[in-house]
């Protein structure tokens, strides 16, 4: 089974759950210095945002769970054995105003070791049929 977003990469990384990257447009109407400090603000907000990964697309193969992503604009891959690996789904909700979102978290010896984050385009029906091809993978091994 192969899940894969329905997000975008680029409008991922311009989210504005971060009011911060935002913040170096206000230098714009002050005068003079206040503009040139905003500039290390502008380095470090795009700095942080590149290294954060978005996951294209999950899917079960021969044995492996194999999780394309993308991280500091490059598509990058990891591949966890199915055998010793937990899918858990949490829930969130950070503030009353946003609605709540899910985390699918690849736990193997009691550690996380990938998160996949709904706001990259995945609903939570589609992680929960995942979780259900997943663990069916189990029981067949």
């Amino acid at each position: 089974m192969e899940i894969n977003a329905s997000g975008n990469y680029f409008r991922y990384l311009m989210r504005n759950d971060n009011y911060l990257f935002y913040a170096p447009l206000f230098g714009v109407f002050f005068k003079g210095g206040v503009w040139a400090l905003s500039i290390p603000l502008w380095i470090y907000i795009i700095r942080s945002k590149a290294i954060r990964t978005f996951t294209n697309s999950m899917k079960i193969d021969n044995g492996q769970l194999l999780i394309n992503y993308r991280k500091c604009f490059k598509n990058r891959e990891k591949i966890f054995p199915i055998a010793g690996t937990i899918l858990e789904l949490r829930n969130y909700h950070d503030d009353a105003r946003s609605p709540s979102y899910y985390h699918l978290a690849v736990v193997i010896n009691k550690k996380t070791k990938y998160v996949v984050d709904s706001r990259e385009g995945f609903t939570k029906e589609t992680l929960v049929s995942f979780m259900s091809a997943f663990s069916g993978m189990i029981l067949y091994i």
